[in-house]
């Protein structure tokens, strides 16, 4: 069974990237289709090869061993959306699956192996984020890490390409958004990036459903775990409750798995809010948050390795989201 809610979230974009590492053997692979509304564009080919340079970036990164497959299509609101299908699945199943991946290849896994060899994940039927026992996550995320086998339309991305600059290359406009920087953002949360805080406004009572991976990694200024959508709450990306990767955005009108700008001093590709004219690139936040989500790699990063060499300024709009929510047990 499938059911679909709306969310709004504000976003961030800007520059030209080069991963910092050496490169492997590609194992993950993103498959595009391109909707008609793209490729009746008259700029088709530009609008293509951006997204085809995002994506080989993803595939140049994890290593784990699965077909993603996303359709791509142009929106005429907002900046970009994403409508991705979750499965449901135990909180126990699912640190289970992490202890697998750790003993499958504890290399690739560095930042995964931390978390739970600290004692913050533990096989248990009782989650230590609200109690409610199970998990929602993204099918690209449960192939990942192995609750899922089948494939399938995992999402789809709908970009807003006539507010943005459709390349990086030739003139920029700074009243116009990064393309490649809206379609890392909404990729990210193709494979997995979610909170259960989402589409819920600022004060609202906190879930008691069930929880999403990043929800595992949500401390508040005193190291205790917190599902909170209090827009005076302070809550962090971390693995510990004690180093801080990132802060999470507190207000009901951006996602909340997102990041809260100014944490940093340049802008990030998964900040809530942003400003036009700006292309920042995959860092460590984003590429941190999808290896404690599961996701593999032989490029495993401390915070600050993952360098993404481009320029940076800030962005800002809103964004529509949608997501599929597949209730399997």
């Amino acid at each position: 069974m499938h059911k679909m809610f709306m969310r709004s979230s504000a976003f961030l974009a800007i520059g030209v990237f080069a991963l910092v590492g050496s490169p492997r053997a590609q194992a993950l692979v993103i498959t595009p289709t391109f909707d008609s509304t793209i490729t009746s564009d008259a700029n088709a080919s530009t609008i293509e090869a951006s997204i085809n340079q995002v994506i080989q970036l993803y595939q140049n990164t994890f290593t784990n061993n699965i077909t993603v497959n996303i359709t791509f299509q142009e929106t005429t609101s907002g900046l970009g959306a994403s409508s991705t299908f979750q499965q449901q699945t135990t909180y126990k199943n699912l640190i289970n699956k992490f202890n697998a991946l750790i003993g499958a290849d504890p290399t690739e896994t560095k930042f995964l192996q931390q978390a739970v060899t600290l004692g913050h994940l533990v096989a248990q039927n009782v989650d230590p984020v609200n109690g409610n026992g199970n998990v929602l996550i993204s099918t690209a995320n449960a192939r990942a890490i192995g609750i899922l086998t089948a494939g399938g339309t995992d999402s789809t991305i709908s970009l807003n390409t006539s507010i943005m600059n459709l390349s990086r290359t030739g003139t920029i406009d700074p009243s116009k958004y990064d393309l490649m920087s809206v379609t890392m953002h909404e990729i990210n949360e193709a494979l997995g990036l979610y909170s259960a805080l989402d589409g819920l406004a600022s004060g609202a009572a906190s879930p008691t459903g069930p929880f999403g991976i990043m929800d595992l990694y949500r401390y508040d200024a005193n190291g205790n775990r917190v599902l909170s959508t209090n827009a005076s709450t302070a809550s962090y990306f971390s693995i510990d409750g004690t180093t801080r990767y990132e802060q999470f955005n507190q207000s009901g009108s951006g996602d909340f798995h997102d990041w809260a700008s100014g944490f940093v001093s340049s802008a990030q590709v998964q900040d809530a809010t942003g400003t036009p004219g700006t292309a920042p690139n995959l860092g460590s936040g984003e590429i941190n948050a999808l290896l404690a989500s599961g996701y593999t790699s032989a490029l495993v990063p401390e915070p600050t390795s993952w360098i993404l060499l481009g320029v940076g300024l800030p962005l800002a709009v809103l964004v529509m989201k949608r997501r599929r929510v597949s209730q399997v047990s």
